[in-house]
């Protein structure tokens, strides 16, 4: 009895099957196939057919998922174990949670085999593994204060609510993005008379970061990336608060008064007594 590795949904059966079985429970001639190799023969019969069986079953598990009514292109991720960096944990992925609500609707709606429900609890409770160990080997910030507050994620200062970035998102990438085509700044920077100070933006804003920045030109700011010895306003977001950034304020606040610390809606309060909207 063999294994004929003819299309690829049979060898993530394989794949799965060697991942979630007991060493001894595997066949020698199969092991060979994590070293690329294809299967040879010589172990017992015995063996091979129990060790066949258990990659029929995730065959059968693989063929359900993807003929299933929901949306194979959300469930995959967790088939190929590839979460996502940008959650803190794993529930707060959309992809675990839809793998999730497929296991509910196989086993009480199409009522499943138990076999097949075991395969895929450990699928969702691997993925969450993987999830874990990707977010422990996340690179570390060189500031440790600034690292701290990270893992903090969120801290009351002065009576600010700061909720620091836990990984990029799509979205937020698209924004960093967006944000560093001001090369520098230059063009906002330019028409600029300085009597206000200089300013930095952090997080996500409910208007465009852009817009946030020709507001405070507008009213005599220089727009900064980072925070420094020149900085006077840091502006921050509802969330993705840059953790490096208030770390640098911290340490300015310690050297000088003249640096304060300002949420969106406070900013966007300025902007409208200055009757620039």
């Amino acid at each position: 009895m063999t294994i004929h590795l003819n299309n690829q949904l049979v060898r993530r059966a394989l794949e799965l099957s060697l991942l979630f079985s007991d060493e001894s429970s595997i066949p020698e001639c199969y092991r060979s196939f994590n070293a690329g190799m294809k299967p040879i023969h010589g172990d017992s019969e015995q063996l091979r057919e129990a060790f066949v069986d258990q990659v029929n079953t995730w065959e059968k598990t693989i063929f359900s998922l993807i003929n299933s009514d929901f949306d194979v292109c959300r469930i995959e991720p967790v088939l190929y174990l590839t979460p996502p960096n940008s959650a803190p944990c794993c529930e707060d992925t959309e992809d675990f949670n839809y793998f999730m609500e497929y296991i509910e609707h196989r086993r009480f709606v199409e009522h499943c085999s138990e076999r097949e429900y075991e395969n895929l609890i450990n699928l969702a409770q691997e993925y969450c593994s993987v999830h874990e160990r990707n977010m422990n080997n996340h690179p570390r910030l060189k500031n440790p204060l600034a690292q701290e507050l990270m893992d903090t994620g969120e801290i009351e200062l002065n009576g600010h609510q700061i909720i620091f970035w836990r990984g990029h998102t799509r979205d937020s990438v698209l924004i960093q993005q967006d944000w560093n085509r001001i090369e520098s700044f230059a063009a906002l920077n330019a028409n600029t008379i300085n009597i206000l100070g200089r300013v930095v933006f952090s997080g996500v804003f409910q208007i465009r970061r852009t817009e946030m920045a020709a507001y405070a030109s507008q009213m005599g700011f220089r727009i900064q990336a980072t925070v420094n010895g020149k900085t006077n306003l840091l502006v921050y977001g509802s969330e993705n608060v840059g953790p490096e950034k208030i770390a640098s304020f911290l340490k300015q606040k310690k050297k000088r008064d003249d640096i304060q610390l300002m949420s969106e809606n406070e900013f966007l309060e300025m902007v409208l007594d200055n009757c620039l909207l």
